[in-house]
């Protein structure tokens, strides 16, 4: 089969709120192209927070330490294991 034979899929948009007139401001303010903003509109992110968010899933996006569940717990018991002489290990997953 050949590239031109494989079957294309059909995109449908779903119906939902029209986006404001501003969204091509955010684009540029974002640095994506205007599609893409209506796209990410379409997809339930209608701010250009939200947008920002999940274009750029990096460190400064993360809540605050002290949201964190257990971390004041977990850090409070470190500090006491460690003031005791206790070996500790620490191991964590970003996601």
């Amino acid at each position: 089969m050949s590239l031109t034979e494989i079957p294309l899929p059909r995109w449908s948009v779903k119906d939902g709120p029209l986006p404001p007139e501003s969204l091509p401001r955010w684009a540029e303010r974002l640095g994506i192209t205007p599609r893409l903003a209506l796209l990410l509109w379409q997809r339930g992110l209608t701010s250009i927070p939200e947008m920002d968010v999940f274009l750029s899933p990096n460190l400064r996006h993360l809540s605050s330490l002290e949201r964190w569940p257990g971390l004041v717990e977990a850090a409070n018991l470190l500090s006491a294991a460690l003031s005791r002489g206790k070996r500790c290990a620490v191991w964590g997953d970003y996601d």
